[in-house]
């Protein structure tokens, strides 16, 4: 292994076109298919996809009222008495805002129940009743068809149909002259969920008057956060602008499976923005006072930033995409990858020659990274997508900064004149040296005290407890 490295370091030292030819190349590639990779934000991705979890999200993926918005419209001040003429106003003003908003966003908006909806669930009574009547019900109808009856529901009918209500009621009075279908409708109370909600004027309210509820239905599928949250952010500048308009007597909030998707895909990204700051400033600070030299800490980087890259560049051609969360859990891999480069930095200091230096680390940084890679890929076999995407990432990203480390960094490197000065400076010790430099393993009191705490953990380790 170290014969083929030092082979191509020299070929490429004597060949310094072919050189920068190469490292563009590889740049120029690993950017463009990093740059067109997906992120995926669904936090689900980490729950393992064993056959009951598989048909669980199934129905969650193809229910359709999981897709809905509930937005709930209620008074600021619920000790108050309900009023329904304000929640409708207010609704109706946020419906015609949202209905402006773009038809690629929006689906449908339902906030009201449409008549003719009502009257389907009515026909499908009258075309079923022997389904829904039962035995007590057909001594009522022999009631109901009495001559005497007869007469008296023919008559309020009569008058029904010369009432403007006729509008309404003249296909159910056609289609049921004497009202049988009531009694099977009475069937449908056995159906109702939760009696907590009722209907006015289409509105659905809940019973004490004080809550109103409304449906939006994206256009788009939950999983789509980009477009789920440019919805829900106009959404909330629509319901903040009628709020205002009632000087915050009432307000409107909204839930249901994208509002939970968005708000899964803006934490992951936060989480991923921190954990990758956190650890790229400790290692910025921790270098530069190691080395006393702030652009060492940019050029050790430069392995890393292409490990990344090469990664994300490899998941798109076999995957497309990969899980936002094994993004942020690949903070990880920057101390890993980061180590590579400082080896090598730290060994060509004291041997000042990169072909030296690729020679003696050639097989130890290959058979280190082989078997770290191996420890990642190994993660491919859980069955968690978010799992596998991390294993991946973390391997390609190792193998990358290996590969740049051994093959592109050494040549960044410039030798050192030795002088006085210089020499001086290399045996002065900082911090970090002087600790590492340290004979721990001559110190009986640290021998024991590792003795005495490994004892102990033997038995405190049993009573560590797994979630199942």
């Amino acid at each position: 292994m170290s014969i083929i490295f030092t082979y191509i370091y020299r070929f490429l030292k004597k060949r310094r076109i072919v050189f920068f030819l190469l490292f563009l190349s590889a740049v120029a590639f690993v950017s463009f298919f990093a740059y067109k990779i997906k992120l995926e934000e669904d936090i689900t991705k980490m729950m393992p996809t064993d056959a009951k979890v598989e048909r669980l999200n199934t129905v969650f993926k193809n229910s359709k009222f999981l897709d809905k918005l509930v937005v709930t419209v209620s008074l600021a001040d619920t000790t108050v008495h309900g009023e329904p003429d304000e929640l409708i106003t207010f609704t109706d003003s946020l419906v015609a805002s949202i209905q402006h908003f773009d038809t690629s966003l929006v689906k449908e908006v339902t906030y009201k129940v449409n008549d003719d909806v009502m009257y389907d669930v009515y026909n499908t009574f009258i075309d079923n009743l022997p389904v829904f009547l039962e035995e007590k019900d057909y001594a009522t109808l022999d009631h109901l068809i009495t001559s005497e009856k007869l007469d008296t529901t023919l008559e309020k009918d009569y008058k029904t149909l010369l009432s403007p209500a006729s509008v309404v009621l003249k296909k159910n009075i056609l289609r049921d002259p004497i009202g049988i279908t009531p009694y099977a409708l009475k069937r449908m109370q056995r159906l109702q969920f939760d009696d907590n909600f009722e209907l006015q004027n289409g509105y659905i309210f809940t019973k004490d008057k004080k809550h109103l509820l409304f449906f939006i239905t994206p256009k788009v599928k939950a999983s789509e956060t980009a477009k789920n949250k440019e919805l829900l952010g106009l959404l909330d500048a629509a319901i903040d602008k009628n709020i205002a308009s009632t000087k915050n007597k009432l307000y409107a909030e909204y839930f249901g499976t994208a509002a939970v998707a968005v708000g899964n895909a803006v934490q992951i990204k936060k989480d991923v923005t921190l954990t990758v700051s956190i650890t790229l400033i400790g290692l910025f600070l921790f270098i530069s006072l190691f080395f006393k030299r702030i652009e060492v800490f940019f050029l050790i980087f430069l392995p890393v930033l292409f490990g990344g890259a090469f990664s994300l560049a490899i998941l798109y051609l076999f995957k497309g995409a990969i899980s936002g969360i094994a993004i942020g859990a690949g903070s990880i891999v920057l101390g890993i990858a980061m180590d590579y480069t400082i080896h090598f930095y730290t060994h060509f200091k004291h041997v000042n020659s990169g072909e030296e230096t690729v020679k003696d680390l050639a097989f130890p940084l290959t058979l280190g990274s082989t078997t770290t890679i191996g420890a990642f890929l190994g993660l491919t076999f859980i069955k968690s997508e978010a799992l596998q995407d991390f294993g991946m990432f973390a391997a390609f990203s190792l193998l990358g900064a290996a590969l740049f480390t051994l093959i592109i960094f050494p040549h960044f490197m410039r030798k050192r004149k030795h002088t006085e000065h210089t020499e001086h400076l290399e045996h002065k010790l900082n911090l970090v040296e002087k600790i590492a430099s340290y004979k721990f393993e001559k110190n009986k009191y640290l021998i024991w005290f590792i003795i005495i705490v490994s004892v102990i953990s033997l038995f405190t380790s049993q009573n560590v407890g797994f979630e199942p």
